[in-house]
């Protein structure tokens, strides 16, 4: 009997626990800390809305974009700190959560490739100083053993009681360097967005019949289908 209480206790606990973590996570960007010391930048904020594709389900959609003055290390440990987010993106597709419901937070990361540390020629002429790069990332911390961070994306989802499917990220990307003036700017961007997307819109509208008709039509072929299979045939295939 006290085993059975304790198994229960146990498993009220879990729930109550997994509650209060999807109630914590925000559903409004201004709820989101922002890293001490960022500056916001209303041109990358343009930047980021021009050149990404968001879906006509969109209902909303809200960006914040700023810029920080040190490594990008810093700045996604701050985040995953807050957020405790799993590694990897979750094999559930966040559009078709239930009501009330939500998914993560999850993470992933992207390192630098090895490659930038090997030099270019142009015939005999270095047009990429290789070395420089890795002199420059040595002063660097390192995110694993001999690697080095590039960008960290930290995203969740929840449905809210209209049934909308509220997502948020954040997007945290090194400003990188710049070989040619051997520039390591130790710099990072931070992007937070919030879209909030009908998951109704696509059955808006009356369906067509006739359409409809014609779908199915279309397919009549096949139950028309006799086809007798030759074995001489079969051999061939």
């Amino acid at each position: 009997m006290g085993i059975r209480r304790v198994v229960w206790t146990l498993i009220l606990l879990l729930v109550f626990s997994s509650t209060v973590l999807a109630a914590e996570l925000p559903t409004r960007l201004k709820d989101i800390p922002i890293y001490p010391g960022a500056v916001r930048d209303p041109e990358l904020e343009t930047e980021y809305l021009d050149y990404t594709w968001v879906s006509e389900d969109v209902v909303f959609r809200e960006v914040r974009a700023y810029r920080i003055d040190g490594f990008i290390d810093d700045v996604a440990r701050f985040y995953l700190d807050r957020f405790q987010p799993e590694l990897g993106w979750p094999e559930e597709d966040p559009y078709f959560l239930d009501e009330e419901e939500s998914l993560g937070p999850w993470y992933e990361p992207d390192l630098y490739s090895p490659s930038i540390f090997e030099d270019q020629y142009d015939h005999d002429t270095l047009i990429y100083d290789g070395k420089w790069v890795r002199k420059a990332f040595a002063e660097r911390p390192m995110w694993e053993e001999n690697k080095w961070l590039a960008q960290v994306w930290i995203e969740w989802a929840m449905v809210n009681e209209d049934y909308e499917l509220i997502d948020v990220s954040i997007m945290i990307t090194d400003e990188g360097y710049d070989g040619n003036q051997r520039i390591d700017f130790k710099s990072t961007r931070l992007v937070i967005e919030m879209t909030v997307t009908d998951r109704g819109m696509m059955w808006d509208g009356d369906w067509d019949e006739e359409w409809d008709d014609d779908w199915f039509g279309n397919w009549d072929w096949m139950s028309d289908w006799n086809y007798e299979w030759d074995d001489d045939e079969e051999d061939d295939w």
